[in-house]
């Protein structure tokens, strides 16, 4: 603009690094390293510093604000089940800080987030007839903690699901959005470490389990009609089940079951034992069976339909995957490794309407126990009703084992019609040369 238009190159570089000035922008001084000034908005007819953000913290009830002691001694029950019910009518979460809290009854977290801050926040139950958590209502979770149980020497007659909620570390019932993270659950002998009834979409993740070794030891327990959910990434040890589904209460019948990624070690019934489920998925274990004469199957699948058994490593087990009347959904046994079964690698007893692939199995050692006499004698053995022999294919497994007790490395022992000799295809053995019997 030219000194003839009335106003100063200098004059409007004044106006421009004015009006920049207060409204935030940058100024052309700013722009050539000159010295800046900080920067304001204006806000009616006062300047004012934008103020930082401040995040705003979860309101949070710490049960030792309600008197709970942590001491190892005090009997905590009341005072924490007041600090939980505070939390629940208020949308809070509750924390246990470091500490052993003994408590003589259940505690119910209805509907809330439970912390603790991991192996030095721990619930320890002093009563025999109750279990030690109970987890209900809408999206409650439990989280880094020890949680024991009380008995661990009580008679052997008991079973985990004998009068619920009156035993195991965590009973779910009638939640839904549910999370059990990151515990470590000491159980007493023939409990659940965590029971799971009427509930839904859930996540048990990340915890470890110490069993007794005894009869019923189960590490999480499955029943009466829950769906959707997932058992991912725990160690379970000692356990004589660690994942059973049983469905044997009113109304059974599970679906949307996932068992994912967990180690399971020294077990005796079952490493994962699954009945009475729709859509089923049994993926990436890591399971040792206590032996392979006694110790009955690494997996079992029984009556459940759409499932997937697949890149799971299995040792040890009389069988290492046993299916049982599966269907009539598409099913698949697929990119197994079995080693060390004391029979069969794989057996299946079809119903009529089972519709099975059992491909890209990959086999150890197994027949390690067999004497031939045995219905197992095969590294893969697939019976049950005639009408499954055309839709069960048996397709491109490896065996690289010996013959130990095996007599066959396919057996179907379908009568009227048999199965294809085109199901059973591109199967492989290293060390032996086992016939197939279809």
């Amino acid at each position: 603009m030219s000194v003839r238009s009335g106003v100063s190159a200098v004059a409007l570089l004044a106006l421009l690094s004015a009006t920049a000035f207060l409204f935030g922008g940058s100024t052309p001084a700013e722009a050539h390293g000159a010295v800046t000034f900080p920067k304001y908005k204006l806000v009616g007819s006062h300047h004012h510093k934008t103020p930082p953000v401040q995040p705003v913290p979860a309101p949070v009830d710490n049960v030792k604000d309600f008197g709970a002691k942590g001491d190892s001694i005090t009997d905590d029950t009341n005072a924490i089940q007041s600090a939980a019910n505070d939390a629940a009518n208020n949308h809070r979460s509750l924390f246990f800080p470091a500490g052993t809290y003994v408590h003589n009854g259940a505690l119910t977290f209805n509907g809330i987030v439970v912390n603790g801050v991991g192996a030095n926040s721990i619930l320890k139950a002093t009563n025999e007839d109750s279990c030690a958590v109970v987890l209900t209502g809408t999206s409650p979770s439990l989280n880094n903690m020890e949680i024991w149980t009380y008995d661990l020497t009580e008679e052997t007659s008991d079973t985990p699901l004998t009068n619920l909620p009156n035993e195991g570390n965590v009973f779910v019932y009638n939640a839904t959005g549910f999370a059990v993270h990151n515990l470590t659950l000491v159980q007493g002998q023939h409990f659940a470490a965590v029971v799971v009834a009427n509930s839904s979409v859930a996540m048990i993740s990340g915890n470890t389990f110490y069993g007794t070794a005894s009869l019923n030891d189960t590490g999480v327990w499955i029943d009466n009609s829950s769906y959707n959910v997932t058992v991912y990434g725990n160690v379970f040890q000692n356990e004589d089940y660690g994942v059973n589904v049983s469905n044997t209460g009113a109304g059974s019948g599970s679906q949307f079951i996932a068992v994912i990624g967990n180690s399971i070690g020294a077990t005796h019934s079952a490493g994962v034992a699954m009945a009475g489920v729709n859509t089923l998925d049994i993926n990436q274990n890591a399971i040792q069976m206590a032996d392979a004469s006694s110790s009955p199957y690494a997996i079992s699948v029984q009556q459940c339909n759409n499932v997937i058994v697949s890149q799971n490593s299995t040792s040890g087990g009389v069988v290492g995957i046993n299916a049982q009347q599966i269907g009539p959904g598409q099913n698949s046994i697929s990119e197994n490794t079995i080693r060390n079964p004391g029979t069969a690698a794989i057996f299946s007893d079809n119903a009529s309407t089972t519709l099975l692939y059992i491909t890209g199995n990959l086999v150890g050692e197994c027949g390690l126990t067999d004497t031939g006499s045995s219905p197992n004698n095969a590294v893969i053995d697939v019976t049950g009703a005639d009408a499954s022999g055309a839709t069960t294919f048996v397709q491109n497994n490896c065996y690289q084992g010996h013959q130990n007790g095996l007599d066959c490395l396919v057996t179907c022992t379908f009568t009227t019609p048999h199965i294809p000799p085109g199901n059973v295809s591109g199967n492989t053995q290293t060390q032996t040369t086992l016939p197939n019997s279809i």
